[in-house]
């Protein structure tokens, strides 16, 4: 796809996305199971991937793999702390990794959000008129 120009929403989703990263950085550093380091390893690399994506080319290639980044990294984090991760026991408390993934996440679906309809509305005002 082509690259479209970049929005102040798209340059904040794409640190949003880098955040997301670095949270699990900081998870890997708590240390779990090799299953799951390998997991979050795999979501640091593809966070800084896609991060990067937003910042310069912001395409919708980029977007859809931060919303599906995002889907992924809550949905794990929503089992780790109902179900518990393979081999763990279930939490019971909220950890300040799990809180700044679930926001981060959050923010980054909004802010891809605010992209669209701002994409959508510069759009509509480049478009020319029928008649000349």
């Amino acid at each position: 796809m082509a690259a479209e120009h970049p929005t102040l929403a798209s340059r904040a989703a794409s640190v949003s996305t880098l955040a997301v990263g670095l949270v699990l950085v900081l998870t890997m550093v708590e240390g779990q199971q090799s299953a799951v380091l390998v997991l979050t390893g795999v979501g640091v690399v593809v966070s800084v991937a896609v991060g990067v994506a937003l910042w310069l080319a912001n395409t919708f290639e980029a977007r859809l793999l931060a919303t599906v980044l995002s889907a992924v990294v809550v949905l794990i984090t929503v089992l780790g702390l109902t179900v518990g991760l393979p081999g763990e026991q279930a939490r019971d408390d909220l950890t300040a990794s799990s809180v700044l993934l679930l926001g981060s996440c959050a923010l980054t679906w909004i802010l891809v959000a605010v992209d669209a309809r701002t994409r959508a509305r510069r759009r509509e005002s480049a478009r020319r008129p029928y008649a000349l």
